[in-house]
């Protein structure tokens, strides 16, 4: 979607959507976080994602929109048959989830309550306001964007400090060797010890949470949870450099590939959690970047600063290499991720 439609309803949104509300929903992830892990088993490795990092976006944006805990399950499936299912699955999931939040808006208008669409709804701008189809159209977005990226982003970020630089480090050490180069084992394109940089990095943001904001910056530059745009269509000829993509074809914008330009970033393909600059792309760009920005980043950093002062002593409970990632090139996030968890210490007061 382009100007002037764009501009439109991001305006009514944003009158919903804002920081002051986002920072009214700490307590909340907070608590959600808390909750997640009191109930973890007390023996036995657990699947993080299934256990945490699923639920955990899930339970948020049940928050907003103030869904009852039994639709929540329903969503959550429907999200990952979009993402994993087969055609017939993620067919009949979008129109499950179009039909679920088109009943919700209807019910919302009749009985306004104190949850995001609730105002998206009461949201004006000179006697403007959003349509049935708009609404349903970004609660669906919301659902979508808020909980797939969230729980790719939470479990590439555990997983980097538990293993370092991980699988996307190898694949670079792996073209740099074919190239001739030359690295010592167990090492990382910075040379650093693989073996030690993540203990060591879990520890720094165990002691000092105030870390943990540049840590997420670069996960989400290194492990982009989307690592490609949504689709565009040019509406005429464009040249770029030396191509020209003709008029209405399909683009797909390799965000993942920008985040690693190595005209842009020195050591792009190493992880560095205490990089100071980050302009990373992951979250777009200009007047199509990430409305709900604020909220993956707040949800990433209560959800990662919890966990390492919650667990303290959590590991891997398989090889690295054994670990699977979801098959599909739209999102880059683990199939599972099994972890030991004892001991649990308590939530904050």
């Amino acid at each position: 979607m382009d100007p002037p439609q764009h501009t439109r309803i991001r305006a009514l949104v944003s009158q919903a959507f804002t920081p002051r509300r986002v920072e009214e929903m700490r307590p909340g992830v907070q608590g959600i976080a808390d909750r997640l892990l009191d109930a973890f088993p007390t023996s036995g490795p657990v699947d993080l994602i299934a256990a945490y990092a699923e639920p955990l976006p899930i339970g948020v944006i049940g928050e907003m929109f103030d869904v009852p805990i039994e639709d929540l399950a329903r969503l959550r499936g429907w999200t990952n048959d979009m993402v994993t299912g087969s055609r017939e699955a993620a067919g009949a999931a979008i129109v499950a989830i179009h039909h679920f939040f088109a009943g919700l808006v209807a019910h919302r208008r009749a009985a306004p309550g104190t949850d995001l669409l609730s105002a998206m709804i009461a949201a004006r701008d000179e006697g403007d306001r959003l349509s049935e189809d708009e609404l349903t159209s970004l609660a669906f977005l919301v659902l979508f964007a808020g909980y797939e990226n969230s729980v790719n982003l939470i479990g590439n970020a555990v997983l980097a400090l538990l293993a370092g630089p991980g699988a996307g480090d190898r694949r670079s050490e792996e073209r740099s060797d074919e190239g001739g180069g030359s690295r010592q084992p167990g090492t990382t394109a910075s040379g650093a010890s693989a073996a030690n940089s993540a203990p060591a990095w879990a520890a720094a943001l165990r002691a000092d949470e105030s870390l943990l904001p540049a840590a997420v910056e670069e996960i989400l530059r290194y492990e982009a949870p989307a690592p490609v745009s949504i689709r565009r269509f040019p509406t005429e000829d464009v040249t770029i450099g030396e191509v020209t993509v003709p008029k209405g074809e399909t683009v797909l914008l390799g965000l993942a590939a920008a985040n690693r330009d190595p005209e842009r970033w020195a050591g792009g393909d190493v992880l560095d959690l205490a990089r100071a600059e980050n302009p990373h792309v992951s979250l777009g760009h200009g007047i199509h970047y990430c409305l709900g920005a604020p909220l993956a980043r707040l949800e990433a950093r209560v959800a990662i600063g919890t966990l390492l002062r919650r667990l303290p002593d959590l590991t891997l409970a398989v090889p690295e290499e054994e670990l699977r990632w979801r098959p599909t090139f739209r999102t880059r996030g683990l199939v599972e991720l099994p972890v030991h968890v004892q001991p649990l210490n308590p939530a904050a007061a």
